[in-house]
């Protein structure tokens, strides 16, 4: 199989991995979480009001989701290495080629 092959003469099989992906975020994905928070005034401390967008700091992030991808490797003797690690760069290459921001965790055995 073309495009399989990760190593000379050996292929990568799904089952050699586990594959957890952490959805993480606050709010309605696609929305922003502070369209939905109200504000109040000490001069009217009992009427709510919902701040424009321009009045609300700069600071704030652009996204409110994400998600963590965690990819482990199930074998550990050392022959599997280069495979673990062909595997980590592929990995990373797509997470580039999908747009998705690439934070790299040094690779540890488990």
């Amino acid at each position: 199989m073309a495009g399989n092959n990760i190593t000379d003469n050996k292929y990568v099989n799904a089952e050699e991995f586990d594959i957890y992906v952490l959805d993480m975020g606050f709010g309605e994905v696609g929305k922003e979480p502070i369209d939905n928070v109200h504000f109040y005034s000490k001069n009217e401390p009992n009427k709510a009001f919902k701040l424009e967008k321009y009045q609300v700091s700069s600071l704030k992030p652009k996204r409110f989701h994400e998600y963590l991808v965690r990819v482990y490797y199930k074998k550990t003797d050392g022959s599997y290495q280069k495979i673990q690690q062909k595997a980590e760069k592929r990995f990373h290459e797509w997470c580039e080629n999908s747009e998705f921001i690439d934070s790299v965790v040094p690779l540890r055995p488990h």
